[in-house]
């Protein structure tokens, strides 16, 4: 029952429509992981699990899974009634707290592995380009370590309201917002590097299928991502304003970025072993195309005078 005051368990009824919707929120994150996999999971299978194994394979799958992973813990957190406030705790040190650096940091190496055979893999873009997202990640973990004290779980104030409850003070909560500042400057690098390479390549008349998935997917990534993360630290900078929904964009900004990524890297690798196919013309005695399961393929590089050479850092000799 409400109080005369409009609230209950002294939070407003208002409150409580922002817990279940913030709910509903991080479910649909989830089920959309989930259901991308199972879209994906064929290529996945014929394009990563049948490949040759490298950094990107495995960056490839930690990103993939590893999401998911932390997408069903943060779910377990919102549905099991019987957690104790230690478990809670732990659970969302994990889920909300050190899933930010791990999950973006996964993410953004896939992205400057692309950068990086963009530019020909050259020891001064691959040294500039890893310092800048160690420099990313460090700061971040930084700034979850110093956060993560002040994670408090409370009591939900109605037994109707399951699930876990946390109180962070002011400071903590203005280091959640600028926690997400170090990733935003190294999307934007990364973007404006790979838009720089990409209207060198069409100002030269240079135009490949490569080059056309990798500006294509790029642009979808980074506008929805970088939307996504500025969200995220506006909501947590003005907690005041948000109420209940200053947390709501984590679940869904971690699982979008996993799926955009994750499509990104499998068509990337697709057009690559169609690439490398044509450019051999390796075919079967009758006319089609060798499957991905009987040839190994790579990521590609592309040289400043705009041929593309196949090979590296996905999986095999260049061509």
């Amino acid at each position: 029952m409400s109080s005369p005051d409009g609230t209950v368990g002294g939070l407003p009824i208002a409150t409580y429509y922002q817990i279940r919707n913030t709910y509903d929120i991080q479910f649909a994150a989830m089920a959309l992981t989930v259901y991308d996999i199972i879209l994906t999971f064929e290529r996945e299978v014929k394009l990563v699990w049948r490949g040759s194994w490298n950094l990107a394979s495995l960056l490839y799958l930690a990103t993939r899974y590893y999401t998911l992973v932390e997408s069903v813990l943060n779910i377990v957190t919102v549905l099991d009634p019987s957690l104790s406030p230690g478990e809670c705790t732990s659970f969302n040190l994990y889920a909300d707290i050190w899933s930010i650096p791990i999950i973006v940091t996964l993410i953004e190496a896939i992205l400057v592995l692309r950068v990086c055979a963009l530019y020909g893999n050259t020891w001064r873009i691959k040294v500039t380009l890893w310092s800048l997202l160690a420099g990313s990640f460090i700061t971040t973990a930084t700034l979850s370590g110093v956060v993560s004290p002040a994670l408090m779980p409370i009591a939900s104030p109605v037994p109707s309201v399951v699930g876990c409850f946390f109180f962070n003070d002011d400071l903590a909560e203005r280091l959640l917002s600028m926690i997400w500042i170090p990733s935003l400057v190294v999307e934007v690098i990364l973007f404006g590097l790979t838009a720089l390479r990409t209207f060198q390549h069409v100002r030269a008349q240079v135009r490949t299928p490569v080059l056309t998935v990798i500006l294509k997917d790029g642009c979808l990534y980074f506008f929805t991502i970088f939307a996504l993360m500025l969200l995220n630290a506006v909501f947590y900078g003005v907690p005041n304003q948000t109420g209940a929904y200053e947390a709501a964009f984590l679940e869904p900004e971690l699982c979008i970025s996993s799926v955009l990524c994750s499509r990104l890297f499998l068509n990337l690798r697709q057009v690559l072993y169609r690439h490398k196919t044509e450019d051999r013309t390796e075919l079967h005695t009758d006319g089609s195309m060798i499957s991905p399961e009987e040839y190994e393929f790579g990521d590609v590089l592309i040289t400043a005078d705009g041929n593309t050479r196949v090979g590296g850092i996905l999986g095999v000799e260049p061509a």
